[in-house]
């Protein structure tokens, strides 16, 4: 559903909170109205923290969990399909382990200590990183 069928604008946001957690579906409101997502149907938010359930934004055109990289629109909400495509949640769950990976080493990467400090300052008295040798085949 468009933001215009909506009668909004695009980039308008909308109040969304959740309102609760259950063992097996979670409760959100959402322009006046309270949609029940049970996890069968939204499998998704079976692998959520409730940090990210908790951290809910709503558009023009439904509801966004920015941490857990999940957008449902209004539409599919009030419709989802039968059956849920197992290759849908397999490429999420492989992007969500690698999103964490990625984070992790770019944290890293940023971190500054006293011993990273030191080390390169040994490596510029050694004339820089090492460069990578190539290996001819």
């Amino acid at each position: 559903m468009s933001a215009k069928a909506n009668g909004m604008k695009v980039g308008e946001s909308v109040k969304a909170e959740l309102l609760k957690i259950g063992q097996d579906f979670i409760e959100v409101s959402y322009r006046d109205q309270t949609y029940t997502l049970k996890f069968d149907r939204f499998p998704w938010f079976n692998y959520c923290t409730v940090q990210e359930l908790f951290n809910v934004y709503g558009s023009a055109c439904g509801l966004h969990w920015p941490d857990a990289d999940i957008d449902l629109e209004v539409e599919y909400i009030d419709n989802p399909p039968e059956r849920m495509s197992n290759m849908s949640l397999e490429n999420w769950l492989n992007w969500r382990r690698n999103h964490r990976q990625v984070e992790a080493g770019r944290k890293g990467g940023r971190s500054t200590s006293p011993a990273k400090r030191i080390a390169a300052v040994a490596n510029g008295r050694k004339g820089g990183r090492p460069r990578k040798e190539l290996q001819h085949a």
